[in-house]
């Protein structure tokens, strides 16, 4: 809806409603008024009403299967599943949760050198 938001943070309202506050982010209702505080904190300001239209479009869905079929197609079979880009091909960093510490060894493994955030 708003592609220059912060996704994670959105992604994060999400999981900290279903995992910590035990809300059910299957049904639109609550899926639409996470997501329209979460994007609306942001200054990306969203009705719960106008989210819900829009997960409820068949366009949007359309959208989803095929984010899922790509994901297919790359080998993901759980999430996070993490990737980077190097040399025009992806490769698989980690998939699932990982440690910090061994996502960096893989890294380090693969060429890339770990560097702070800031």
């Amino acid at each position: 809806m708003k592609p220059d938001a912060d996704i994670l943070s959105v992604f994060r309202a999400f999981q900290d409603a279903f995992y910590v506050d035990a809300l059910d982010t299957t049904d639109g209702e609550v899926l639409a008024t996470v997501g329209s505080v979460a994007l609306t904190s942001l200054d990306h300001s969203v009705s719960a009403l106008e989210f819900l239209k829009t997960w409820r479009r068949e366009s949007t869905a359309d959208e989803a299967a095929t984010d899922f079929a790509t994901a297919r197609a790359l080998g993901v079979t759980s999430f996070p599943t993490l990737f980077v880009q190097k040399d025009g091909r992806l490769a698989r960093v980690g998939a699932g949760y990982a440690p910090v510490d061994a996502l960096e060894h893989h890294l380090s493994a693969m060429g890339f050198q770990a560097r702070p955030l800031n």
